[in-house]
C-alpha cells in the first residue's frame, strides 16, 4: 500500500522554544535534521496542524504513525508528550516518546481506528516535552493509504483497462460504466 508524509503546515501556538510560529514550523517540516528547535524553558509546548495531501484523496486511510526526530541537549533524557487530535478535538493518540544523546528517532503506536481522508486532512498536534531539554528537528504522520479506484476499469473487445485511455475522447478517469458493465 503507498504511503505519503504529512507535515505540520502551521503553528497555532508556543512557548519555551528558541523558534516560533513560521521559523518553528519551517524548522520541524523540513525534512531535514540541520534545523532545529531548540528547547529553552522547563514550560515547553507547541500546537501544530498538518498538511494535506492529495494522494488519498477519496481513498481510503488504513493506518497512520506519528514520528518525531530530535535529541537531548544534554541535561538528561528528555521526554515529549505526544497528543494529535482529529478536528473536532478527539484524540487519536496520546504518547509519551522518549528522546537520548543525539538526533534518534522515536515513533508513536500505529493508528487505525477512525480514519478517513476527512480526518487526516482535520488533524493537529499538541506537542509537550517535559523539563530536561531537548531540541526537534523533524516531526511528521506517515500515512498508510488505499488509493481510490480510478476510471473504467475492464476490458473492451480484448484490450486490457491499463490501455485504454479514453472512449470518444472522454478520459477513463470519468468512465463509470460501459454498456451497464
Amino acid at each position: 500500500m503507498p504511503t505519503v508524509i504529512v507535515r505540520p503546515d502551521a503553528i497555532s501556538s508556543s512557548t519555551g522554544w528558541n523558534l516560533s510560529g513560521t521559523a518553528l514550523q519551517e524548522a520541524i517540516s523540513d525534512g531535514g535534521i540541520s534545523s532545529t528547535a531548540i528547547q529553552t524553558n522547563a514550560t515547553c509546548a507547541f500546537t501544530c496542524t498538518f498538511g494535506n495531501s492529495a494522494a488519498y484523496t477519496g481513498g481510503t486511510i488504513n493506518s497512520m504513525v506519528v514520528s518525531a526526530v530530535g535529541g537531548s541537549t544534554g541535561r538528561g533524557t528528555p521526554q515529549a508528550d505526544l497528543a494529535l487530535y482529529k478536528a473536532d478535538e478527539t484524540v487519536l493518540e496520546e504518547v509519551t516518546l522518549t528522546f537520548a544523546g543525539a538526533a534518534s528517532v522515536q515513533t508513536g503506536g500505529t493508528i487505525t481506528a477512525d480514519l478517513e481522508p476527512s480526518v487526516v486532512d482535520g488533524m493537529f498536534m499538541v506537542f509537550e516535552p517535559n523539563g530536561t531539554g531537548m531540541f526537534l528537528a523533524e516531526l511528521f504522520v506517515t500515512v498508510d493509504y488505499t488509493a481510490a479506484a480510478s476510471g473504467y476499469g475492464h476490458q473492451v473487445n480484448g484490450v486490457a483497462a491499463a490501455s485504454i485511455s479514453s472512449v470518444i475522447d472522454v478520459v477513463t478517469a470519468n468512465i463509470a460504466t460501459i454498456n451497464n458493465v
